[in-house]
């Protein structure tokens, strides 16, 4: 391999390895400032309920990995009004399925307390928890598309900042709302929603970063982001996505 490409490969990587690595760091400053709660109930319910939201935003993944791909192809054949319509087309993808998740959440109560079958004091916790965080899914969701379609722009380091950001917001707010306001479990659910929002804010002025560079007439119409075409390419790339987050 040239050098070249491998200098380039490495100035893509290492913001990413920064960033996943501050993933972790989210679940355990919930579980500090919960933790430090004279009862258990409320870390057990965190616990229980960040388990559950995990793996539904997890089978979505391809929110991500198929704006990333989608972006790319788009970047490397220049077509700017592709670049524009496939950030547009995701992140409406990324509203409906938060949408339904929204509607879904007396489904996923009572998943929850179905399968987890946690003490009454447990279970009030996990249904505070799983109220706020579930609903604040179409920001989450969308944070990944933005994720993805930096990552597709060839910009590392915008997702290590937004990452970073979003995480230092939420341990804020985790220790403004458990520690000074008295919240339990609904308030460390209420701090990572608004850290969400807060990532989402930052996301979109990334991208306007990017696009204030582009060649402002190359701007997509309504019926560029609504052809059926690319609409029907980006389902078919989710749904294989989608069953091998499944399998997973």
């Amino acid at each position: 391999m040239a050098a070249g490409a491998v200098r380039e490969s490495f100035r893509l990587a290492w913001p990413l390895v920064l960033s996943n690595l501050s993933v972790p760091l989210l679940g355990m400053v919930d579980t500090a400032v919960v933790g430090r709660l004279p009862e258990p109930y409320a870390l057990g319910g965190v616990a229980l309920g960040a388990n559950l939201t995990s793996a539904v935003y997890f089978a979505f993944g391809f929110l991500r990995m198929g704006t990333t791909a989608l972006t790319a192809q788009a970047l490397g054949g220049g077509d700017v009004v592709e670049i524009r319509a496939t950030a547009w087309r995701a992140f409406l993808l990324a509203a409906a399925i938060g949408l339904l998740c929204v509607l879904a959440i007396p489904l996923a109560l009572a998943a929850g307390s179905a399968g987890f079958a946690p003490a009454p004091a447990i279970d009030a916790e996990l249904r505070g928890y799983l109220e706020v965080r579930l609903f604040g899914a179409p920001l989450a969701l969308a944070n990944a598309v933005t994720l993805g379609w930096l990552l597709g722009m060839q910009d590392s380091r915008g997702p290590l900042l937004l990452l970073i950001a979003t995480n230092l917001v939420n341990a804020v707010l985790d220790v403004v709302f458990v520690w000074g306001l008295g919240f339990t479990a609904p308030g460390v659910a209420l701090a990572t929603v608004m850290a969400e929002a807060f990532g989402l804010a930052l996301g979109i002025w990334l991208i306007r970063r990017h696009l204030a560079g582009m060649p402002a007439d190359a701007r997509p119409g309504w019926p560029d982001i609504v052809a059926l075409a690319p609409f029907r390419r980006l389902f078919r790339i989710n749904r294989d996505l989608f069953l091998r987050t499944v399998v997973l």
